[in-house]
């Protein structure tokens, strides 16, 4: 730890360590990725504050890589494990073929020179988090943690309400949520 610290920047080594507990966290509970899905889009933080992971010619949010991550696990999982099934439903296709079309559409978009690339990211990354239904489907498969996600979305629920609430009460002046603030 020391060495990696004196080779790169202390905030990368930190990050690294908290991305590896994390990754340990997701493989036993994949329950939590879906709950960190939701935290980091749910207007709790502010989502441009959070850290961005540049690749190339683009970059991917804390909420993009918790769904690859998550997607990649039940892949791995698929092909690894003897006793691992994956949980078909009727809407399987039709969500599949949603987000292919959008996708498809929004690359014609770009190359048309037709739309804003970065906006239609923007765009298609909310689109994409539809894919967290299969997520659900496949890796959560118990009833505690079923429940541990129902609470958990119930909990980000009222801390979203209540943050909501007090951003009205307090209005423009202190910045308590992203986003719209409505006035009285």
């Amino acid at each position: 730890m020391g060495i990696a610290c004196l080779l790169l920047s202390g905030k990368l080594v930190l990050g690294a360590l908290g991305a590896l507990i994390f990754l340990y966290a997701l493989i036993k509970r994949p329950e939590i990725g879906l709950i960190g899905i939701l935290i980091a889009t749910a207007s709790v933080v502010f989502e441009d504050r959070l850290p961005l992971i540049p690749l190339g010619g683009f970059s991917l949010h804390i909420p993009d890589v918790l769904l690859l991550t998550s997607l990649g696990l039940i892949i791995l999982r698929w092909m690894g494990e003897r006793n691992f099934k994956l949980v078909r439903t009727p809407l399987d296709w039709p969500l599949l073929a949603f987000v292919g079309i959008t996708l498809l559409s929004t690359i014609v978009a770009i190359l048309g020179s037709s739309v804003d690339p970065i906006l239609s990211r923007r765009a298609i990354r909310t689109l994409l988090y539809y894919l967290t239904f299969f997520i659900v489907t496949n890796l959560v498969r118990e009833r505690r943690q079923l429940i541990f996600l129902v609470n958990g979305i119930l909990l980000l629920a009222t801390v979203v309400a209540a943050m909501m609430v007090a951003q009205y009460i307090v209005g423009n002046s202190i910045a308590i949520i992203p986003g719209r603030v409505e006035e009285l």
